[in-house]
């Protein structure tokens, strides 16, 4: 449901609009899933960690539909997602990437998914 405040004012596309633009100019990893667990959004710095290849549009996908090495443990991340969703709290996660082009380096990060 949209909240308008008047015919040229759409509340809530302008927040998500805001976060959006946020999330874009942003240090940190950050995506949106929908309650279907398909992505809506992911930055750039997230589609870099994540080692999907640079542009890649994320849109839609599933995480066992994405060409990369977290695809495999999908129902995990769902599993977690679920969580978060159900309890309506942020739940710390330590998530693990590998990065670094011809030299490989493994950097774990703590995140709060909400």
């Amino acid at each position: 449901m949209n909240v308008s405040i008047d015919n040229d004012s759409d509340v809530r596309q302008n927040t998500f609009d805001t976060l959006i633009s946020y999330m874009k100019s942003a240090n940190e990893l950050w995506y949106i899933k929908d309650h279907e667990h398909r992505f809506i959004y992911a930055n750039e710095l997230d589609i870099y960690y994540s080692g999907l290849p640079k542009g890649y549009n994320i849109e839609g996908k599933l995480d066992n539909e994405c060409p990369a090495p977290w695809s495999e443990i999908a129902d995990v991340i769902q599993a977690n997602d679920k969580n978060v969703m159900d309890s309506q709290k942020t739940i710390p996660t330590l998530m693990t990437f590998v990065y670094g082009g011809r030299k490989k380096i493994i950097q774990p990060f703590l995140a709060d998914i909400t």
